[in-house]
């Protein structure tokens, strides 16, 4: 029978756990940048982000902007909502389409928002249905203005988006 020395078999099961250890470490690795990749995708938004509440900036700056360029609607990107000045005050408007939720413009040429899906058209100051296959007016967030700020709730989940039939006073909210 032929034997090993002693040292020959502590070096071999050295190589055999630093194998292992390689190999389980390695696999540790891969799991926790995996653990990280999830975790990093599904962190929540932040609230300030469209589905809460968006700030547009100060009263006194939009009705600026509403009195230099003949009451064209003050698109707030973040929020994706479009300020108009209505008769009896501020209207915030989703920007999605009624008919199919696609995002419509505002061409300043015509004086009133073009959706590019089917080529329904919308008033500037109310948001009402112009022409084309949407049936109802833009849907409105409920503004506020506090401390001179507007601000814009939106949630877009029901019963914070109002989807409506035509424009009424009661629907704007009132300038200070």
């Amino acid at each position: 029978m032929l034997t090993t020395p002693r040292s020959a078999l502590v070096a071999r099961l050295r190589r055999r756990q630093a194998l292992r250890l390689g190999v389980g470490g390695g696999i540790a690795v891969v799991l926790a940048e995996f653990g990280g990749l999830f975790a990093v995708f599904f962190r929540p938004l932040r609230q300030s982000a469209f589905g809460g509440v968006v700030e547009a900036g100060p009263v006194d700056d939009i009705l600026g902007h509403f009195s230099e360029t003949d009451d064209a609607p003050f698109l707030v990107t973040k929020g994706r909502y479009f300020l108009l000045h209505a008769p009896d005050g501020l209207l915030a408007v989703y920007r999605a389409c009624p008919h199919l939720g696609c995002t419509y413009r505002f061409e300043p040429s015509e004086n009133q928002f073009h959706c590019p899906c089917h080529s329904s058209l919308f008033d500037r100051r109310t948001g009402v249905v112009l022409g084309g296959p949407a049936t109802r007016p833009l849907d409105l967030f409920p503004a506020q203005i506090t401390g001179g700020v507007v601000a814009v709730n939106t949630d877009p989940r029901q019963p914070n988006l109002r989807q409506r039939t035509g424009y009424e006073a009661a629907q704007a909210t009132p300038l200070p």
